[in-house]
Formats: structure tokens, sequence, C-alpha cells
């Protein structure tokens, strides 16, 4: 995304409904990253390389409350 990255677009979103769940999909899942990515609202991220695993962090995001997936 040119003008926005994507803690940026979580936060936001967050913002308009926190029962929606959040799974951030990136190549660069930095150790910085998934702080401030869970602080945003996000509940999991998945990088690009493991998307094998995408199906199942989905559906643990999804029946997870409050709770950060890692």
């Amino acid at each position: 995304m040119p003008d926005i990255n994507g803690i940026e677009v979580a936060r936001m979103m967050s913002g308009l409904d926190r029962t929606v769940p959040i799974i951030m999909f990136t190549v660069l899942n930095l150790e910085g990253l998934q702080q401030a990515a869970h602080n945003a609202g996000v509940r999991a991220i998945v990088s690009k390389g493991e998307c094998w695993n995408l199906l199942s962090t989905i559906e643990a995001a999804v029946s997870a409350s409050d709770r950060f997936i890692q």
C-alpha cells in the first residue's frame, strides 16, 4: 500500500469494530511487528512464506476472543 501501512489500517479497522478478527498477511514478520500489530488490534500474523499455515491460523483467530495468535 503506497500511502498507508498494515498497522495503520488495522488500527483504523479496530476502531470501527473490535469484534472483527484481523489477520495480517505479510512478508516481514519481524519481532517488533508482532507487538505493534497486537496493539493495533491484529489477532494473528501469517508470514507469506508460511501460507500453508494460513487456514489453521484463520480458524484459531476467529475462534479466539481476545488473544493474539502467534
